[in-house]
This record gives structure tokens, C-alpha cells and sequence, in this order.
């Protein structure tokens, strides 16, 4: 069927409309979504004698790329690229790089204190993250010491009298 409906449209047609349906794969990182989609952005170069022409045609495709690749992106990287509006394609995949590796890290980081947080605790691996990693102790530490009657002694230190 895409053979088919590609020889209906020509090549270029064909190319554009994948260019332009283009979406990130639930499996598929950030790198390997801009990589497809530039595969499928240069096969939409028309070829032209013309230097200048062939330039244009060059910087349309870059535009194309740019503007499809964020909106085919998922998650936290486009809403950064969304925001930050790169004027590049290759500020575009900086941004969503460090974005998608920024959160792969805190993942890691979250999976790495909730299992060592549900061990200390002897709780075993409930599967349940501590969501509060370290605020809970910190909190109930800071509300023991509040509520702790001073000791006369400990006063003076602090505070030496007049």
C-alpha cells in the first residue's frame, strides 16, 4: 500500500507527508527521532543546477525539520522546546537531549532512593516509592526538636546570660 500510494503522489509528495505525520515511537529516544526525521526531511530536497536555488530549497528543508521534530516530540522535551523556541535545528536537539537525559537521570535517582529508602526501612522492595525521600525524617527531626522542653544547660550554651 505505501509503495502504491508513493508512485500516486511522486516521491517528494510522498516524503512530505511522512515528514509531516512524523511522531516520536513510545521505544524510540530523542536522537533516533531526529535522525528519522532529518532521513525523511533531506529526501524532501528537490535536486536544482542552481547553487542559490539549491540552498533555498536546503533552508526550507531545515525549517520543515525544525518545526517537525518539536511537534512530533513527547513528554517534558517538547514542552521545553516549546517554550524555549530554538532558532535551529541543532539548538533544537541540544535542548531535547539534555532535557530527556535530565529526566532519565532523575529517574534513576528516584529508583535508586526509593529502593535504598524501602531497605533501610526493612520494609523489603514493596514497590511503592517513598515519595518524600529524606523530608519525612528531616520533618519529624525538626518537629521533635521544636516541641523538645530545653534543658537549662543547653540554654546557657546557646545563649550566654547577661
Amino acid at each position: 500500500m505505501e509503495f502504491t500510494f508513493s508512485l500516486r503522489l511522486g516521491r517528494l509528495e510522498y516524503h512530505f507527508i511522512q515528514l509531516q505525520i512524523a511522531n516520536q515511537k513510545k521505544d524510540e529516544n530523542v536522537q533516533e527521532f531526529f535522525d528519522r526525521c532529518r532521513s525523511v526531511a533531506m529526501k524532501t530536497v528537490p535536486k536544482v543546477e542552481d547553487p542559490l536555488h539549491q540552498k533555498f530549497h536546503y533552508d526550507q528543508t531545515q525549517r520543515m525539520l525544525l518545526s517537525t521534530f518539536i511537534a512530533g516530540l513527547g513528554g517534558n522535551p517538547w514542552q521545553q522546546l516549546r517554550f524555549q523556541m530554538p532558532a535551529t535545528v541543532d539548538q533544537a536537539i541540544q535542548i531535547a537531549i539534555r532535557v530527556s537525559e535530565a529526566q532519565a537521570q532523575e529517574k534513576r535517582n528516584l529508583a535508586f532512593f526509593s529502593n535504598y529508602e524501602t531497605q533501610r526501612k526493612g520494609g523489603g522492595n514493596s514497590g511503592q516509592p517513598w515519595k518524600t525521600f529524606g523530608r519525612l525524617e528531616y520533618g519529624q527531626a525538626a518537629r521533635v526538636n521544636r516541641h523538645a522542653t530545653r534543658r537549662p544547660e543547653a540554654a546557657s550554651a546557646i545563649c550566654p546570660p547577661d
